[in-house]
Formats: structure tokens, C-alpha cells, sequence
């Protein structure tokens, strides 16, 4: 299982060497392989580095503030991209939050450089090798081996750069809307599965970690309801519970947010109604995990946003009459 370590910067290198001289005691299957460390004297280094990204099978970027625009980490990053599934490709977040991800990187699921983070890199890989250790031995070695990656990583030196940056919301609200929107690129379909004498196509997700999408939504400031935000604030309650009312969100969002006040009505009623399909009854609401109070909270904020976007609908309706030419 050849997994390919990307990095740049010093700090970046160091979590790298770390991860080399550690996975292999984790997983005793995994071959690391990093640019610092692998490439012999008078080895091409270019063509090292492209041979190792044909050969991999698992990809792990290692980001820090320092080098989150690098051109040699994107270039990296879209190399793993193209020669394996997006799942297997995981950026470890040093000193970084998830919402401070951009695309191209954003478009993997991204990991804190913490226990559960590395916890979770490290299960990923198991889970993808064809000779994996049992789920059992690869905790009781992560859990055995963690205080020695600990103690590496409390060696790497504080950041001398200035703060990472504080990304405005609507920067925030694009990123999770492309986030959202690539949900419907990760479908495949396999068709004619049969059940039962029974054909049919089976959607199979392969999503973006919703709870990055989370973050980055938690991350935009409360709003009123002439702020496209609120709109992806109701949205995100049915992110997990009901993917067509969050889809119906995301384009109300994104008509609310373009000024389209044409359409922003008409797709804010479509919203409004999904949510009012998916919550008509105290039980079908409780299905969804949403209380009572939680209903009534969504329907007055619906309330607000349509009493702001009616009047300026209507507006943008007798603007086109006016502007429309007569009949000939």
C-alpha cells in the first residue's frame, strides 16, 4: 500500500517526516513515500516525484498556513486527484481550520492534525488497502503508538507567519455551495440492480464530509432576513435529514444572493414547500429529528424572508413589464 506524503514549507516537511517514520509502525503494510526522504543521490528528482504519484494509492497533504497557495502542493494535490478517488486524498489541517480550505483543495475531505484526525486518516487507509489489519489490532497500535506522533509533532516549531487570514461570508457561503454542488458530481449510477424481480438504479453517494460542510455554515454570523445567509442557515438543519429540501435551500441561496428577485420568490416557495412536505405532521417531523419548536422556528424565518424578497419580486416583475416592448 504505497501512500504518498505531500508537503511544503519546513513545518509542512516536519509533519511529513513524522508521518513516514510512523504509519509503517501502525500499519505494518504501508509503504510512505515523501520527497524529502525517498529519492536517492543522483535520482531525477522530477521524475521521482511522478512515478510515486502514478504509483499510489493513497495520498495525505500535509497544510499548514504557510503554504496553503503553494504551487507545488496544488500541483500535487491534482495529481493525486486524477490518479485515484477523491476519499482516498486527505489533507491534515496544522494550526488550520476546515473553513480556511479552499477549492481545489477543498473538494477532499479534510482532517485536523489531532488524535481523531490522524485516528481517522489511518482507518481511511486501512479501510482501502487490499490486505488490511483488523479494524480490532489497527486501534489497539494507533492507541499504543499515538504518544510517539504526539511528542513528534509537539517538536514542530510555532508558525512565524501572520495569522491565516479571516475569510469573509460570502468567500465562506461560495466555498459551501461548490461544496454542496460537487455532492451531485461524487453520484454514480449502476443500473438495473434487481430485488425482489424488481429492477431499479441505485444512487450510490460518495459525498464530501458533511461535517466539513457544517463547519464552514456554523462559521457565518447570525443574519437578518435581507442576508442570503439565513437562507443557508434553514437550509443546513436538513443537510443530513433531507437532501432534496437542502438542494431547494442552496438554490434559493444562490437567486437570493445573485439579486435575482425574478426567481428568488418562486424558489424560496419551492423551499418553503419541501420544508412543509418533510414537516407537515408532528411525527414526520420527529422522523427528521426536528421538535416542535425547532418547526416553528424555520417557519417564521420563512416568514421574514418572504415579507423582504415579496415586495422586491414584485418590484422586479413591473420593471420587466416596463421595460418589455409592445406587441407588434
Amino acid at each position: 500500500m504505497k501512500v504518498f506524503i505531500s508537503w511544503s514549507g519546513a513545518r509542512s516537511k516536519a509533519v511529513a517526516q513524522a508521518l513516514h517514520r510512523w504509519l509503517p509502525m501502525v500499519l505494518h503494510y504501508v509503504e510512505p513515500w515523501h520527497s524529502g526522504a525517498d529519492i536517492g543521490a543522483g535520482e531525477r528528482w522530477a521524475d521521482a516525484v511522478s512515478k510515486e504519484l502514478e504509483a499510489a494509492n493513497f495520498g495525505i497533504i500535509c497544510l499548514t498556513p504557510e503554504n496553503l497557495d503553494a504551487p507545488w502542493v496544488l500541483f500535487e494535490a491534482g495529481a493525486l486527484a486524477k490518479s485515484m478517488q477523491e476519499s482516498r486524498v486527505i489533507p491534515l489541517l496544522l494550526d488550520l481550520e476546515v473553513s480556511d480550505i479552499t477549492y481545489p483543495l477543498a473538494q477532499f475531505q479534510t482532517k485536523k492534525l489531532d488524535q481523531s484526525g490522524v485516528r481517522e486518516v489511518v482507518k481511511s487507509i486501512n479501510d482501502a488497502a487490499e490486505s488490511a489489519d483488523s479494524d480490532t489490532r489497527m486501534q489497539d497500535l494507533f492507541g499504543l503508538l499515538w504518544p510517539n506522533f504526539e511528542e513528534a509533532l509537539a517538536a514542530i516549531p510555532a508558525s512565524s507567519s501572520p495569522a491565516t487570514r479571516t475569510r469573509p461570508q460570502p468567500e465562506i457561503l461560495e466555498d459551501l455551495v461548490a461544496r454542496v454542488r460537487a455532492l451531485d458530481a461524487h453520484i454514480r449510477e449502476v443500473p438495473e440492480v434487481s430485488q425482489g424481480g424488481v429492477k431499479y438504479v441505485e444512487h450510490i453517494y460518495a459525498a464530501p464530509d458533511l461535517a466539513d460542510i457544517r463547519d464552514s455554515v456554523n462559521r457565518i454570523p447570525a443574519t437578518d432576513s435581507d442576508d442570503p445567509a439565513m437562507i443557508m442557515r434553514i437550509a443546513e438543519v436538513f443537510l443530513e435529514r433531507n437532501s432534496a429540501v437542502f438542494h431547494a435551500g442552496v438554490d434559493a441561496y444562490q437567486a437570493a444572493r445573485d439579486n435575482d428577485f425574478r426567481s428568488v420568490l418562486r424558489k424560496l416557495s419551492v423551499f418553503r414547500r419541501a420544508i412543509a412536505s418533510a414537516t407537515r405532521t408532528p411525527d414526520l417531523a420527529a422522523q427528521h429529528g426536528l421538535e416542535t419548536a425547532m418547526v416553528k422556528l424555520i417557519r417564521q424565518n420563512l416568514g421574514k424572508l418572504f415579507s423582504y424578497y415579496g415586495p422586491l419580486a414584485q418590484a422586479a416583475k413591473d420593471a420587466g413589464a416596463e421595460e418589455a416592448p409592445p406587441n407588434e
